[in-house]
């Protein structure tokens, strides 16, 4: 009942934010402009992580109408596979200023062994200067579960999870990220483990873009006991329409 009553609480306090933002702002609602994106590409990650592949092949999908975004990804390794779908939508309260709300599912299957599915649902904000600079971040509630054949009940566990994007732009030649979160599309953990990345588009045409990004992560951050976890390299071509 106590765990209901807070969820609760905490639903409530981010609606009366969110609208009272709104309330303050000339909404920019829906754009009519669409944009699809595919990217598909490989990833190393060394062994050091508690996933039990170190070569995997990803492939993502996004949906882009400036205010509302649509992303899911499957990612598939030895024994085990990915999905996850995530929906953003961010109103323009200021020319080039979005703020909105996000909703994220993930799915985590390892054999026959054990699955786990994470929920999160959030608040999303978004600073974009289009030819020179973005910055996004978003904080979370979220619910992990997992199903361990050895177990007959579920385990659950709740927590918060956050992300800061930094991306600087080069037009028509290059885009740098800089990354800051506590998880990322197919690496979902309880709070606080991080994952920094570091990451590069080189725009091939004004379609096409050639993109590698290298992260490293770490477990128990906030504690004495904060130990390097796992290093992983994506390689992986976008195209854009």
């Amino acid at each position: 009942m106590k765990y209901r009553m807070r969820k609760k609480s905490l639903f409530t306090l981010f609606l009366f934010f969110y609208l009272n933002v709104l309330g303050f702002a000339e909404i920019g609602w829906w754009s009519d402009e669409t944009t699809h994106i595919f990217q598909t590409g490989s990833t190393y990650q060394s062994q050091t992580s508690f996933l039990p592949y170190s070569f995997s092949v990803q492939s993502q999908y996004v949906f882009d109408k400036n205010q509302f975004k649509l992303k899911n990804g499957i990612n598939i390794g030895k024994d085990a596979f990915d999905f996850f779908i995530k929906a953003n939508y961010t109103p323009s309260i200021y020319p080039g200023v979005y703020f909105g709300i996000t909703e994220t599912a993930h799915i985590f299957v390892y054999n026959d062994s054990f699955t786990d599915i994470d929920i999160f649902s959030g608040f999303i904000f978004l600073l974009n200067l289009p030819k020179y600079f973005s910055f996004e971040t978003d904080f979370n509630y979220f619910t992990k579960t997992s199903f361990i054949k050895s177990i007959s009940s579920p385990l659950s566990s709740t927590g918060v999870a956050c992300s800061m994007l930094f991306s600087l732009k080069i037009p028509a030649l290059m885009d740098f990220h800089l990354r800051l979160a506590s998880y990322s599309d197919f690496y979902y953990m309880l709070f606080f483990s991080p994952v920094f990345s570091l990451g590069i588009d080189v725009h091939l045409s004004e379609i096409m873009s050639f993109c590698a990004d290298f992260s490293v992560r770490y477990t128990d951050f906030l504690t004495l006991s904060a130990h390097f976890d796992s290093f992983e390299a994506r390689t992986f071509v976008r195209v854009k329409i």
